[in-house]
């Protein structure tokens, strides 16, 4: 495997396990939001109890979707010998008691092949220390990747509803976890995934 693929795994996979890292850490930190919003909000029936819904667009991410809050950012700055191959990545999160999301973007020099990245991903899942009992299936569709899953953290049972999709040289990867007692955890991922569209 390439470096440059390497090192689009890792984030990937970075931003994957982070309900077992990053959801310990915001008890303890404070986190500065770094994403605009357009201020609307939206209202539906499947919302769930206790969330406000916002439509955001992260700048140069290419992308807006629909988000139960403020997010933050975590940079990934690329090496500078990948930086031939790789030319930015960036991923913005929102995390709670009973949630996880996040948006990875990643621009890179040639189109990626999205099948392989996610059979890649979901291999290196499995492989995450403290995830136990994982379970991810896949459903290729012609512009994206859908994934499905379960798997058990140090917070207990966890559901994961992601889609990774591309466009040209772009790479999008919509990630969503939910512990396994978040009430309308389904309608929740769906509410995001559903909202999501690439802009351009």
């Amino acid at each position: 495997m390439s470096n440059s693929r390497r090192l689009i795994l890792s984030i990937l996979i970075t931003a994957t396990s982070a309900l077992n890292g990053i959801s310990q850490e915001s008890t303890g930190k404070q986190m500065t939001p770094s994403m605009s919003s357009d201020g609307v909000i939206v209202r539906r029936s499947a919302k769930p109890v206790g969330l406000e819904w916002k439509k955001y667009s992260p700048e140069e991410f290419g992308l807006a979707l629909e988000l139960p809050g403020e997010p933050s950012e975590r940079n990934f700055p690329v090496p500078e010998q990948l930086q031939p191959d790789v030319l930015s990545a960036r991923v913005v999160y929102l995390t709670a008691d009973d949630f996880y999301v996040a948006v990875v973007h990643i621009v890179l020099i040639k189109r990626p092949d999205l099948k392989w990245l996610a059979e890649e991903l979901k291999d290196g899942i499995s492989h995450i220390d403290g995830f136990k009992n994982v379970a991810i299936t896949l459903s290729p569709k012609p512009d994206k990747v859908l994934m499905r899953g379960t798997f058990t953290s140090f917070k207990g049972q966890v559901d994961l509803r992601s889609v990774l999709l591309g466009s040209g040289k772009e790479v999008w990867f919509v990630d969503v976890q939910t512990l396994r007692t978040k009430q309308d955890a389904a309608a929740f991922a769906a509410r995001i995934h559903d909202s999501v569209s690439i802009i351009r």
